[in-house]
Parts: structure tokens; sequence; C-alpha cells
């Protein structure tokens, strides 16, 4: 008998219920699931409360309710953001794909008990007897009043199934960085949804969580984030096949403070899937995902990393190898401005006068920039809270920082744009261009080369994997001067070499007179490039249509 999840209540009667309270409701939750379940006869405690959608007889009910009951500030202040149930229940059966039901599951963070529930449904539903699936899972909790509110949901659980004498949970009050109960047997998976925060942004980092960063500091950089803490503890703790499945921030994936934890999880274990969320579940502003591991420490273990799992959540098609190939930091070097350069520009940006002038440089922002194609003096653009048609700034006027910025790239380059669906690159065949922050500068001696790395399919697939949860939503690319380095270059020489020359032949100095790029062009290049990889006709079409240039069958 499964428990049918019924959809949160709205917003009135949460509000009236918190004014009741998990206390105040818990009788009623009890009896209804007692009653539903055949095991007390008894007339239902009444209250003054409407009875909720769906009825009494929810277990989910404590949980929602116990949220609910503390203000939106104190749950930030906490890290706090409970995990609605359906995507509890989608975040289990991804947990779940293509393995064993778990002999003993734990949630770190259990808050209302909302993960738990969910795998108990699982195992009723698979034949386990209600009795003996309550002891397969446990929950750490660190605030006594969720503890309290899981314990009664589970409590509720067991009556809704039929268990006339509920035995009590394994349900502990304790922060879950600290050494788990010794009674508990070992663990198959760890699954929930661990408190967010991070000192650079919202949120405090316990003293608790601090310390066990710095005692980790192997794999924990210094600004490493709450969530990230608790998804390597919780590794810690699992025996070889065992799952993690832990709701994360997005953001933790390409962090500077997690690279080393993500490097050793690359070599212990194995990436099995990535459920990313259409729309965000929680009230919190934070995107996040659930990447699921499977504990595989043996040296001939398989592996499959968080990149190609992260590619299959989004849909990207096979890729070509790219391993051993050279990187694209050995034929050029990347830069990209900060706060000084971007003010200190905004200080003398002015509309070019007529004629121009020698000791004028163009300012390009990443909005006049478009796959070889840059839009300086043909179409407006913001910068510095203004709108601009032609923005020049007198290079005699700068000194210092900025004008060393300006000086280095006042030579034939690459500009590059950030937060695009496809990377996007425009060659300064003059050098008489300066790409405004965040915009990234490529130098090298073989620019054209360059511009077709940045449009080959295959290496935006590959962008697309790598640096997700950098962008301001899963379809952005937001590089950087060092990550767009690290791109593979192409096997095929010849290939490449074909692609340069035709970029290189449409090159166009930027005058305001530039002419738009014929798309068959841009077309010819990614497919020739697709070559140069070794791509596939999927991960060409692929490109095409994320590059808005497939064409309309007839």
């Amino acid at each position: 008998m499964a428990m049918t999840t019924v959809a949160r209540p709205d917003t009135d009667w949460l509000d009236h219920a918190s004014a009741v309270g998990v206390d105040g409701i818990g009788q009623v939750v009890l009896d209804a699931c007692a009653e539903f379940g055949g095991v007390a006869q008894a007339p239902r405690q009444g209250i003054l409360l409407e009875e909720p959608a769906g009825g009494w007889a929810n277990p989910r009910l404590l949980g929602w309710v116990h949220e609910w009951s503390s203000s939106s500030a104190e749950r930030s202040k906490r890290g706090a953001f409970y995990t609605p149930p359906d995507f509890a229940a989608a975040a289990v059966d991804a947990a779940l794909a293509g393995a064993d039901l778990p002999r003993f599951t734990v949630d770190p963070a259990c808050g209302g008990g909302v993960f738990l529930l969910e795998i108990l449904d699982r195992l009723v539903a698979a034949g386990t007897p209600p009795s003996a699936a309550i002891a397969a899972v446990g929950g750490l909790e660190i605030d006594r009043g969720a503890a309290d509110t899981a314990r009664l949901a589970l409590r509720a659980w067991q009556l809704y199934h039929g268990v006339s004498a509920p035995v009590a949970p394994n349900i502990v009050v304790s922060d879950s960085l600290d050494r788990w109960p010794r009674f508990w047997p070992g663990v198959d998976l760890v699954i929930g949804n661990p408190p967010f925060a991070s000192p650079l942004k919202s949120g405090a980092i316990p003293d608790s969580a601090a310390a066990y960063r710095s005692h980790h500091s192997e794999v924990l950089g210094p600004y490493a984030d709450l969530a990230a803490i608790h998804l390597w503890r919780a590794s810690q703790v699992l025996h070889d096949g065992g799952r993690l499945a832990f709701v994360a921030p997005v953001s933790i994936v390409n962090a500077r403070d997690t690279g080393r934890m993500w490097e050793r999880f690359e070599a212990e274990a194995d990436a099995k899937s990535v459920l990313i969320p259409e729309s965000n579940p929680f009230d919190a502003s934070v995107r996040v995902f659930v990447p699921v591991f499977e504990i595989r420490r043996q040296a001939t273990s398989l592996r499959r990393s968080l990149s190609h799992a992260v590619g299959d959540a989004l849909g990207l098609p096979a890729l070509p190898s790219v391993a051993g190939s050279d990187v694209l930091g050995t034929i050029c070097s990347a830069t990209s401005g900060f706060r000084d350069e971007f003010y200190g520009l905004a200080e003398f940006v002015a509309e070019e006068p007529p004629g121009g002038g020698p000791d004028l440089v163009k300012l390009v922002t990443v909005g006049s920039v478009e796959p070889m194609e840059c839009s300086w003096g043909t179409s407006p653009t913001k910068f510095a809270k203004a709108k601009w048609t032609r923005p020049v700034v007198d290079a005699t006027k700068l000194d210092g920082k900025v004008a060393r910025f300006v000086h280095g790239q006042r030579s034939p380059k690459v500009l590059v744009a950030t937060q695009t669906k496809v990377l996007e690159a425009v060659l300064d065949p003059v050098g008489d261009l300066v790409g405004v922050t965040p915009t990234i500068v490529v130098t090298s001696d073989r620019p054209a080369h360059v511009v077709a790395v940045m449009m080959a399919p295959p290496v935006n697939a590959i962008a697309v994997q790598r640096w997700f949860g950098t962008g301001l939503s899963e379809v952005a690319l937001r590089p950087t001067a060092s990550t767009l380095l690290e791109l593979p270059l192409p096997s095929d020489t010849e290939k490449w070499d074909e692609a340069a020359n035709l970029i290189a032949a449409h090159g166009q100095a930027v005058d305001g007179s530039q002419q738009p790029v014929d798309p068959s062009l841009l077309r010819t290049i990614g497919e020739v490039m697709n070559d140069a990889y070794g791509g596939t006709a999927e991960v060409l079409q692929w490109w095409l249509a994320r590059a808005g240039l497939a064409q309309e069958s007839t």
C-alpha cells in the first residue's frame, strides 16, 4: 500500500497550520493515518483548522508545517530549504535507478523526513513489510524540532501502513559532520538535501563545518561551501557499491575551492546520473541539481565523470574522445579585465567624433560580440549605465593598470563573449578594439585558428559539460580566461587550417560599416570544424540548432 503524494497545501492553510504548530496537528495526523491503516477505530481528535486538500492522513503534512513555522530569514540563515515531495520523489527515483533497493538508507540532514518517507514507500512497494522497512532507514538532524517532526512523520507512516505498534525510528539529533551512530548497520545509500551556505554569499559556515573543512583541506578549499562539505563527508561513510545522491547548488561544480574534491570523486566514484529540475523547486534563488554517485574505490573500477553525466542529463550527443589532445593554451594566451579596468574605462568613454583619431580605441562589450561579427557602430550597446553607438576612449588619457590593459590589446586578437548559448568569438584584424570586462581577450599569432576552435561543435558541447553551473542558466556558457585555454585542439590540422582560412578571408575591420556574416558561411565553418574533431552528424545538428543556424526542412 504505497503512499500517494499530494500537493503541498496552499499558503493560507499553512499560515493557519503553522500557528497551531506540529504539536497541534500531530495527533490529528496520527489519528487519521491510524484510521486509514485500520489500526484504530476511536473518533478522531477535533481541531479548529479546516482539513487540508487530500485529507489529514498524510505524514508529509508535518514537515510542511514545521518548515512553514520558521521564517524565511531563519531558514536562509541556517541554509535550511526543505525539499518538496515531488522533487524528493524524483531524486529517489534517480538514486535507485539500476540498483538493488538499499538495505540501509541515511538522510544526514533529514528535516521533516521527506526523503525517508519516499524510501519507505519504495521498500513497501517492493514487498518489504512496513514493520521491517522502518528499520531500514535512518536520519540525522541538528535541529531538535525537525528531528522530532521526522520521528512523528515516520510514526504516522507506520500507522498509515497498518502497523499497530509503531517502533521508534532511527532519527538521531546530531551534526552529520560528527561520528555517525555506531549501532547503525552499513550504509548502502546516503540521500538528502544538505544545508546550503557560503562564506562568500548568504549565510555563515558553522564552526563545526569550518573545522571539518580545515581538517580535510587536501580536498576542500578554504571557501568550499556547506553543501560541498556535507557532500564529501557523506561520501566517506559509504562502502564500494554504495550510492550518494544529494541536492546541491550547481555553483559547487566549478567553484575554485571544490576542484580537488571533484578530482577525488573522479578517482573514487562513478557518476551514474544527474537530475536537473526544469524549474527551481525551492523558495530560495539558488539553482540546484542532484548528482548520483556510486562509490568505486578499486583501481580497476570503470568510472564515468560528473561532466559526462551532466552531458547526458542535458541531452548532449555522444562526443568524440579528446583524451591526450593539446589545448588552446598552447597557441594563445587569454585575459579579462576586472573592476579597476571597467571603471577606469567608464570614466573616459565617449562617442567617437567625426573623423575618429589615431589614439581612439573602440570599446566592445559582450553584447556586441557575435560569431565572427562585432556590432560596434551598427547597433547600440550599454556600458557604464548608458547607451552608446560608437563608444571610444582616448588612450592618451589613461594611465596605470587601465593604460596597460588597453595597450595590451592594441594588436590583432580575438574577443570572446560570455553568458552565451554557444561560444561567440570575433576576429579583430586591426587591433583597435578593446574588450570591456567581462569580455575575454585572446592574443595569438594564429587568431583565425582560435576563432575556428570556438566554432567547433564538439568544443561547444564539451564546454557545456565542463562549465555546467557557471552561467546564469543551464544553457548559458560562461568561460573564463583560464577555462577557455583548457579547451582541446583538433586532431585534423588540415581541416582546422581550412576553417581558419575561411575565417581570415572574411574578417572585417570594425568601423561601423561592417556587414552581417552570411549564416551559410557559419554553417560551413561549423561543418569543417566538426570534421576536424571527428564529430558526428548529431553533434553538428545539436550545435546548429543551439546557434540558431539550423535550416528548416522543405
